[in-house]
């Protein structure tokens, strides 16, 4: 049983009685235009498949929300998708290996404000776990929690004075940072799930 555009439209907008075989419809005759975009942006067949998943998750979640306009043809807007997805994907896989490039290549001009920034959150718990505990305290204390250097002499009895926190909280900080540089970064791209 074969389906007009609208037809397959108005089962899904309906919740119809064929409506899976619409979705089924689409999902097959969506392939050209995946394997089109595929040449296009070099998209591997994994990469492929979730596309067209999320292609279709959006088509009918447009349906159903009444964003959908018949301006074109059904696959003209499914390539508008498609084309976005791809682009947006594209754009924050580039933004996660340049920020891997950057801290390889250690051009960035603050450490402290890369390492500690939130969006990196993960990835400072995992390295921090591999400082001793003074250090893991005194750090802790100092980036996340905004404690002076003073406040965590006085709190703690394992420092004499403020001059104290100073020296072993940048002792500590020079620790993490070796520990970042020497990090196989294969290793890291599949921590942050590139």
């Amino acid at each position: 049983m074969k389906f007009s555009h609208q037809e397959i439209i108005d089962q899904i907008k309906f919740d119809g009685k064929y409506v899976n075989i619409c979705i089924s419809e689409l999902y097959k005759d969506s392939l050209p235009i995946i394997n089109k975009l595929r040449r296009k942006f070099g998209v591997n067949d994994e990469d492929a498949r979730d596309l067209l998943q999320d292609i279709i998750i959006a088509l009918i979640e447009d349906i159903k929300e009444g964003h959908y306009k018949e301006l074109g043809s059904l696959f003209g807007y499914i390539y508008c998708i498609a084309e976005n997805l791809l682009i947006n994907h594209y754009k924050k896989k580039l933004h996660r290996e340049n920020y891997i490039k950057t801290l390889k290549d250690g051009v960035y001009e603050n450490i402290e404000k890369v390492i500690y920034a939130r969006e990196r959150g993960e990835l400072v718990k995992f390295y921090m776990n591999q400082l001793d505990k003074r250090c893991k305290d005194i750090l802790d204390n100092f980036y996340n929690h905004e404690m002076s250097l003073k406040d965590i002499a006085t709190n703690n009895e394992r420092f004499k004075n403020e001059e104290v926190a100073k020296n072993i909280k940048g002792r500590c900080f020079k620790k993490l940072k070796e520990i970042i540089f020497k990090t196989d970064f294969n290793e890291l791209k599949d921590l942050i799930n590139i």
